[in-house]
Formats: structure tokens, sequence, C-alpha cells
């Protein structure tokens, strides 16, 4: 986390994104998709109050995992190699309605400035949030049950 706003400055020179907004250490925000699930960006763009765009930082404490990131060439590419930050990144958009995600690698320790950070944009996936929405749903069907079970537990009938 000590990297995430080195991150966001480097992301704003690199894009010249200058609306988007930091949410990360100091000003967190949580984007609820229903009761039981949501997020918290890093970063957020809005126009007249409404998110149409996001931010996720990744900073590697390991710098060989952040030269695999750079490897990666888009949304697919982060699809099968980094599945739970394609998640996290895919949830943000359901639970805000943008239209997109940015996620970026970064690694101050890189000298070459283009190597510092990757951009990946995601799209909206709407065959997997269908499948994430409905893993959800199950998921929430669980915790009832688990709630109803040892609410129960040890009453008699």
């Amino acid at each position: 986390r000590v990297y995430e706003e080195p991150a966001f400055r480097h992301y704003v020179k690199k894009t010249g994104n200058k609306i988007m907004e930091y949410h990360g250490t100091e000003n967190p925000i949580y984007l609820p998709y229903n009761k039981f699930s949501g997020g918290s960006p890093d970063g957020v763009a809005r126009h007249e109050g409404k998110i149409f765009w996001g931010l996720e930082l990744k900073c590697p404490a390991v710098p060989k995992n952040h030269f695999k990131n750079l490897q990666l060439k888009d949304q697919w590419d982060l699809k099968q190699a980094k599945i739970q930050d394609y998640t996290q990144c895919q949830m943000l958009i359901m639970a805000s309605g943008a239209n997109g995600w940015h996620w970026m690698s970064y690694d101050e320790r890189f000298k070459d400035p283009a190597l510092k950070g990757k951009i990946i944009e995601v799209k909206p996936d709407k065959n997997f949030m269908i499948n994430l929405d409905l893993k959800i749903k199950l998921a929430e069907k669980e915790r009832k049950r688990i709630v109803e079970l040892y609410t129960n537990f040890g009453k008699t009938a």
C-alpha cells in the first residue's frame, strides 16, 4: 500500500487523466453491489456524480512479479494470468455501473519510466458478470443456510 500513491501519480502522468480521484489508503470508498457484496476501488472518474471509469492498482512486492505483469497485453491475458485481479475489476464495474476499469501494475524500482507501470483496459465481460452474479447469489444462499444453522443450533423443537 505504501507504493499506491506513487503508482497513482505515475498513472495520472502516463495517461493524462487528471479527473481520476485517488481513493487509496487515506480516502477509501466502498461501492456496494448488494447487501453482502461490493468493493473498494483505488480510483474512480466521475461525470455529473456518476462513476464512468475506475482504477485498480497493484504494486507487487517482488520485482519478478511486476516483470511478468509487463508481459500482459490485454484484459484476456489478465484474465488468464490473474483471475482474482480480473474478477476484482469486473466486480467493481458491476458495483459502479462504470464503462470500464484500468488495472495497473507498478514498481518504482524499475529505472526505465516506461517499465514502471503497465496499464490494461478492462471492459465489461457480460458472460463473466452473469457467472459472477450467479456465484454471489449462491454464496449468499450458503451464508443464509449457515446463519440459520447456527442460529438454531441447540434449540429443541
